[in-house]
């Protein structure tokens, strides 16, 4: 006969390193992930789900133009928008913010179909930038990462 056995000595340095988790740390890289994540879409021009923004409306390029910016990047006219992008983490949670008093944050992710400029309708598309609900299959893996990480050096810590 053949046998083998789990010391119980390394079942609970196994336990004792997933207990000395710092839950903190790994949720600031979580945080960090989702803040890049957010960054990507500026730089796509897409909606956590891969649907592409509206294009810029012949108003706001003509308002561009009268600046003397030709950029046509949605969302991306002075920057301020895409600087305001937070990822924020406590010790057991990991989330992002965009925008700030005074910001047009909430507009863009959800828009505004009454808007009007000049006394004329000026509708606003949605242009979401963050998930809201369930997250997106594609963010997934990415945010589960550094817990994966992290519990993988938890178990294999000191073996």
């Amino acid at each position: 006969m053949i046998s083998a056995q789990l010391d119980d000595a390394i079942a609970q340095q196994v336990f004792d390193n997933l207990q000395g988790l710092d839950g903190t740390e790994i949720f600031r890289q979580v945080a960090d992930v989702y803040e890049a994540l957010t960054l990507e879409r500026f730089q796509a021009q897409d909606s956590p789900d891969g649907v592409p923004w509206a294009a810029l409306s012949p108003v706001t390029l003509r308002q561009r133009q009268r600046r003397g910016n030709t950029r046509t990047t949605i969302l991306r006219d002075t920057g301020l928008l895409r600087s305001t992008v937070r990822g924020v983490h406590s010790e057991w949670s990991a989330g992002i913010t965009v925008g700030g008093p005074g910001s047009w944050a909430a507009v863009h992710q959800r828009g505004n179909p009454s808007n009007t400029f000049g006394g004329s309708p000026a509708p606003i598309p949605a242009r979401p930038m963050i998930p809201e609900g369930d997250l997106p299959p594609r963010y997934v893996p990415r945010l589960l990462e550094p817990i994966e990480e992290a519990i993988a050096d938890a178990l294999l810590g000191g073996f």
